[in-house]
């Protein structure tokens, strides 16, 4: 898991921005859709759609959607 900005860039602890994940198994329901895959999956990531923050314990804080709030 990674907090992302716009463009992509992994961002610091504490610093807003996109919730990013990736593990075997996370797309696996996108396998027979690749239309919303396309639009979640970059550079081997998902991008959620959640903002969010990340503490120096890597506990994850979301605080809003991306379709509700401007991105970072």
């Amino acid at each position: 898991m990674e907090i992302r900005d716009g463009p992509g860039t992994a961002l610091p602890t504490g610093q807003v921005g996109e919730l990013c994940a990736r593990a075997e198994g996370v797309t696996a329901g996108y396998g027979k859709n690749p239309e919303p895959a396309a639009q979640v999956l970059r550079d081997g990531w998902v991008h959620t759609g959640d903002l969010g923050r990340l503490d120096e314990r890597r506990h994850l804080t979301v605080v809003d959607r991306i379709d509700s709030a401007d991105a970072p």
